[in-house]
């Protein structure tokens, strides 16, 4: 299904606020044509002529047309494209369905299917232009490309030690996307100094979502949001006790295996969680096994890794992903926290 000239995902990492306010108003900003999935061709060589004119596509582009027809991506990406296009061209030749295209320039990027009204994501640039007003709050790191952004934020003077001499300095993380992936969001944020991990911590702590009502002006959905992440940066030492009881505690061995199936699941298909997870393959299929195999009552067996150490493997592990893989590594990493300090003691778990 993949031309060879596909185009190629794009980042950046700006160093401050201001330049990737820039940057998602410029390189990175994303324009939106609505239109129905008839009005759309695309060709094998990498190209899709839609009312916006003839642009480049990404994988995540296609993708998202596979989806929508229905076509398995293990199927999908068997096939040639000249096959995979006649398949679009005969699923789509009839079909009046609204969506929305989305595009950077003449790169098609994604493709979101218009249900009860209209698709309406908020604008990157003014958001950004928001974080900047707040005070006392440091940029720690980032992220900016076709599919959204990441802020990372810390606060000063909110630092937690749950081991001596290793600081975690303490914020918010904020994120949007303007091709249908999530409307902004701000959540709690940890930031480990001595090795520059992030972690999202759980939604239960405390969360700023867009408000998204149709009845609302965009400039009103902002300053809410705008609102709730200033309130938010008022009580982030709170989010600190997230580390007080799990720097030594064990991780049972259900919950490493549920742990292994989302960090596999939030990965490319050439990347493997075993490694990230510090577990050989042999290791693991034997805790699956293991789990697979317990009776509903017996008690669960706890394992020799330690709720902290997978934490900052998983959290480690987002360094070298891209806006959408980061931060759901980062989430799951920080989920840990939250779940780990709900687990009752010693291995008597149902």
């Amino acid at each position: 299904m993949l031309p060879e000239n596909l185009v190629l995902d794009e980042s950046a990492s700006p160093k401050d606020l201001v330049e990737l306010e820039e940057l998602a108003a410029t390189r990175f900003r994303t324009d939106h044509v609505q239109t129905t999935l008839q009005e759309i061709q695309v060709r094998p060589d990498g190209t899709v002529q839609t009312s916006a004119g003839e642009l480049r596509v990404t994988r995540y582009f296609l993708e998202g047309m596979a989806k929508i027809i229905g076509m398995p991506l293990g199927y999908a990406y068997k096939i040639t494209p000249e096959l995979a296009c006649e398949n679009l061209a005969q699923r789509t030749r009839h079909a009046t369905n609204p969506i929305t295209v989305c595009h950077v320039g003449d790169i098609a990027t994604a493709l979101v299917v218009d249900r009860i009204r209209r698709y309406r994501p908020a604008k990157s640039a003014p958001i950004l232009n928001a974080l900047q007003q707040l005070k006392g709050m440091t940029l720690k790191r980032a992220t900016i490309g076709f599919d959204g952004f990441l802020v990372e934020l810390v606060k000063s003077g909110c630092v937690v030690e749950p081991v001596p001499g290793d600081a975690i300095e303490l914020g918010v993380a904020v994120s949007n996307s303007e091709i249908g992936l999530r409307h902004p969001k701000a959540s709690a944020y940890s930031f480990r100094l001595v090795c520059t991990n992030g972690a999202i911590l759980s939604d239960r702590w405390q969360v700023a979502r867009w408000a998204n009502d149709p009845r609302m002006t965009d400039a009103g959905c902002l300053r809410q949001f705008t609102r709730e992440i200033g309130e938010m940066a008022e009580i982030v030492n709170g989010f600190g006790r997230a580390y007080e009881s799990v720097i030594d505690r064990q991780v049972p061995d259900v919950e490493l295996v549920n742990l292994w199936r989302r960090v596999h699941y939030a990965l490319p298909d050439d990347l493997n969680a075993d490694r990230i997870l510090g577990l050989t393959p042999e290791h693991r299929r034997e805790l699956q096994d293991q789990v697979r195999m317990r009776r509903p009552n017996d008690p669960h067996a706890l394992t020799e890794e330690s709720v902290y150490d997978l934490h900052n493997r998983i959290t480690h592990a987002a360094h070298e992903h891209r806006f959408r893989i980061r931060r759901d590594l980062q989430e799951i990493g920080g989920d840990l926290l939250d779940r780990s300090r709900h687990w009752l003691d010693g291995a008597q778990l149902n």
